[in-house]
C-alpha cells in the first residue's frame, strides 16, 4: 500500500495540495473527502435558510461543482404534552404523547418520558425515543407521576420544569385517580354566558391533530345538541338555548377532556 509521507515529520502531509490518492477500487481507496463546521453571522432569523456549495479542482482540469446544500436556522424547541392514561388491564395501563415544533421548525424527532414512584425521583422510562405511546406496568396504591420532553431534528430539546403532565393512582379496590396537571386541552369562555354570546373554544391539540379530534355539545340529561370535526384552534359558537351543557373532546374516539358550561 502507498502512502503520501513528509519527508520532515515523516507523518501524512498536512498541505493539501501535496500527496496522492492511491487508484480507486470496488471499496473507494482513491476516493477523498472534506467536511468542515462554520458559525452562522449574527442577524439570522429562525427559519431562514443558507445554502452553500464546493468547487473541486483536479490539478488543471476544469472545477467540479458540487450540488448545493442547504441548511435551515432552527433555534426553536419543539413542545409536547401527555393524553390522559388508558387503563389497559388491572396492572397495566397505556401512556401516549404528542409533540408540535415551529411551524419552519425542523420538526419533532424524539422524545423523552420520565416517572416517579410515590415521593421518589424522577426516573427516565424512555430515552430519546420516536414512539408516542407505551404500555406500563403499574402496583396499585401507587401513585404514578409522568412527564414528558420533546427534541427537534436540529437537537433542540423542550425546556419543562419538573411538574407532572400526569398522574395515575390505583387503589386496591379498584378505583382510579387520573389527572392532568398543566395540560389545559380545552378552554371555554365566558361561562356563564348567554345564548345570543356564545362560548369561545379554544383547544390546545398540535395541529396534526386537529383534523382527527371532535368535539360532542350534550345536554345535561346527555342528548347531543351539536358535534364538530375538522377542529380549528379557536371557534366560537352561538344560537344554543339557555341550559347546563358539556363540551366534550375526542381524539380518535377517545374522550381527553369535558367542560361544563352554563348559557343563562
Amino acid at each position: 500500500m502507498n502512502h503520501s509521507v513528509d519527508p520532515i515529520k515523516d507523518t501524512l502531509p498536512e498541505d493539501p495540495i501535496a500527496g496522492f490518492l492511491p487508484p480507486n477500487d470496488s471499496i473507494g481507496s482513491g476516493q477523498g473527502s472534506v467536511s468542515f463546521s462554520i458559525n452562522l453571522k449574527n442577524g439570522i432569523d429562525n427559519g431562514e435558510s443558507i445554502s452553500n456549495r464546493a468547487s473541486i479542482v483536479f490539478d488543471n482540469n476544469d472545477p467540479i461543482v458540487t450540488p448545493t446544500w442547504t441548511n435551515k436556522k432552527d433555534i426553536i424547541a419543539p413542545s409536547s404534552m401527555m393524553l390522559p392514561v388508558v387503563l389497559k388491564s388491572d396492572t397495566t395501563i397505556t401512556l401516549s404523547w404528542q409533540g408540535q415544533d415551529d411551524p419552519d421548525g425542523s420538526g419533532v424527532y424524539c422524545y423523552s418520558l420520565y416517572v416517579k414512584k410515590g415521593t421518589g425521583e424522577y426516573e427516565p422510562v424512555l430515552n430519546r425515543a420516536c414512539q408516542n405511546s407505551i404500555e406500563y406496568k403499574f402496583q396499585e396504591d401507587v401513585q404514578y407521576s409522568f412527564y414528558v420532553i420533546a427534541s427537534d431534528s436540529a437537537n433542540n430539546t423542550e425546556l419543562k420544569s419538573i411538574v407532572p403532565d400526569i398522574t395515575f393512582y390505583r387503589n386496591t379496590h379498584g378505583i382510579n385517580d387520573i389527572r392532568t396537571t398543566g395540560n389545559d386541552l380545552l378552554k371555554t369562555y365566558p361561562n356563564p354566558s348567554t345564548k345570543r354570546a356564545g362560548i369561545t373554544l379554544e383547544v390546545a391539540l398540535p395541529n396534526e391533530s386537529l383534523l382527527s379530534a371532535e368535539i360532542i355539545i350534550t345536554s345535561a340529561n346527555g342528548t347531543v345538541v351539536k358535534s364538530l370535526d375538522h377542529l380549528e384552534r379557536k371557534m366560537h359558537i352561538a344560537g344554543i338555548p339557555e341550559g347546563v351543557y358539556f363540551i366534550n373532546l375526542f381524539l380518535n374516539q377517545k374522550a381527553l377532556e369535558s367542560k361544563k358550561i352554563i348559557l343563562e
